[in-house]
């Protein structure tokens, strides 16, 4: 996936190079949850982006929770 791994400066370069258009994100924080929202122009050779941002969002999210977990457990 696109975001496995933060992007180097290089890597997001070349991603650039080779595609053009637009996408827009919006996370928002309701009624004790979490929602993305993921939108792009339809590009040819990025076709399924917005899926792979979602899905990299998720795992990266529950990581973050787990981590403020951990602190807040360990607060003295």
């Amino acid at each position: 996936p696109i975001l496995s791994r933060p992007l180097s400066h290089a890597d997001r370069d070349q991603f650039f190079a080779l595609h053009t258009g637009t996408i827009g994100i919006g996370i928002i924080s309701y009624a004790g949850g979490i929602s993305i929202a993921v939108s792009a122009d339809r590009v040819p050779g990025s076709e399924g982006v917005t899926r792979r941002i979602c899905e990299s969002f998720e795992r990266r999210f529950a990581l973050y929770v787990a981590r403020a977990k951990e602190v807040l457990d360990h607060q003295d």
